[in-house]
């Protein structure tokens, strides 16, 4: 039997709203084992210590056994239905225990799947990305990312440029709000691409470069770069059923800017000290439709979501793209975020999955859509 989840519009979503929100007040023994985790002195900093077998932690082999059944709900939902689960923890725990909370929900579901390391000034190991505009004096280190920005984002996915790198769940904790704005926005990317046009679905299953998260706009070599299909249909075995989806990885700049990148004269992009928005190449016809079509279907599609001190957002990023709206802070209690990403880190197995390729394959597979002629390429022999 062949099912085909996540077709859900912004209205029908809203409508069954009591299907994928949990109150974690509702579940009073995890509650209390998470206090308990916290009032011991349990570090969540140390959470892969804590969580190996081999630690033998009393607290958290409980919740582990007691939260079978609400982790399994959550996963039903997240990988066969809705795509997206809220999970709200009240304003009456502290934000470590909110972030107990986090950390043992999100890593019910999978691997915690970071690599700091490649993140500039981040090479503590700590187990959560921290996204504000201003340093919080609640964290031991601040991330670098777009969380530092107060402009919109744009509807996408986490890790679209990442090589090796496969974020199957986003987990988000949002401790603090904007004071105006800030709101998260989530669309199914599923239906948009039931909706797209003919022409758009084959341009957007070609391989395209991406801008690396890691090391924007610098002079990364173009073969480094991720290089994949923003839609690639897969099929999961799930028992006698099989699910069918259209695997999303999709950043509106990382894509754009990556073409930039590949399809633009080594010695115009140093001219710019690497800067993408100085880079005057234009996205050839085709790629340029299809990514507007794309935009325009995803905003179409967007459903706002406001959410609360406390609350986690966990969303399939395979499937549901995400952003937040423009938003003002106080600079007293600037807006933060800390996300959780669930998945594989094994390169090879990644790779595989995402359908990332080496980037001079796909500026082949893409050569004839290309709208300029320049004759020496930043991903070519002059590179």
């Amino acid at each position: 039997m062949e099912k085909v989840p996540f077709r859900w519009n912004a209205k029908n979503l809203t409508r069954r709203v009591e299907a994928w929100v949990f109150d974690l007040e509702s579940f009073p023994k995890l509650m209390s084992l998470i206090r308990e985790l916290d009032q011991q002195g349990e570090d969540w900093h140390q959470f892969e210590k804590l969580i190996d077998p081999k630690s033998e932690n009393v607290l958290i082999a409980e919740w582990i056994r007691s939260s079978r059944a609400l982790i399994s709900k959550i996963k039903n939902l997240l990988y066969r239905d809705t795509g997206v689960v809220i999970v709200k923890c009240g304003p009456r725990i502290s934000s470590n225990q909110a972030r107990w909370a986090e950390l043992l929900i999100g890593c019910g579901l999978g691997t915690n799947n970071r690599n700091v390391t490649q993140i500039p000034k981040a090479k503590e190991n700590r187990p959560l990305f921290q996204a504000t505009v201003n340093k919080d004096s609640t964290a031991e280190k601040t991330y670098v990312g777009n969380g530092y920005k107060r402009n919109a984002i744009g509807l996408h996915v986490d890790g679209s440029g990442s090589n090796g790198r496969l974020i199957e769940i986003l987990v988000m904790l949002f401790l603090r709000q904007a004071r105006f704005g800030g709101q998260s926005r989530v669309a199914n990317s599923q239906l948009v691409f039931d909706n797209l046009s003919i022409r758009s679905k084959r341009t957007l299953q070609k391989s395209f470069p991406r801008e690396s998260p890691y090391k924007p706009g610098i002079g990364i070599p173009p073969t480094s770069l991720a290089c994949a299909p923003i839609y690639k249909s897969i099929s999961d075995n799930n028992g006698d059923e099989r699910i069918l989806i259209n695997r999303f990885s999709y950043h509106p700049s990382r894509v754009r800017n990556g073409w930039k990148f590949t399809h633009t004269e080594k010695s115009k992009i140093v001219a710019v000290e690497y800067d993408p928005d100085q880079i005057d190449t234009d996205l050839s016809q085709e790629l340029n439709e299809a990514l507007t079509e794309l935009d325009k279907r995803l905003e179409d599609n967007a459903c706002e979501i406001t959410l609360m001190q406390n609350d986690l957002l966990l969303l399939n990023n395979q499937v549901i793209a995400h952003d937040r709206v423009e938003f003002q802070d106080d600079a007293r209690a600037p807006r933060l975020m800390e996300r959780l990403w669930v998945g594989k880190f094994n390169k090879e197995e990644a790779e595989h999955l995402i359908g990332i390729e080496k980037c001079n394959n796909c500026r082949e597979e893409n050569r004839n859509t290309r709208s300029n002629t320049s004759t020496e390429g930043f991903g070519e022999a002059g590179a």
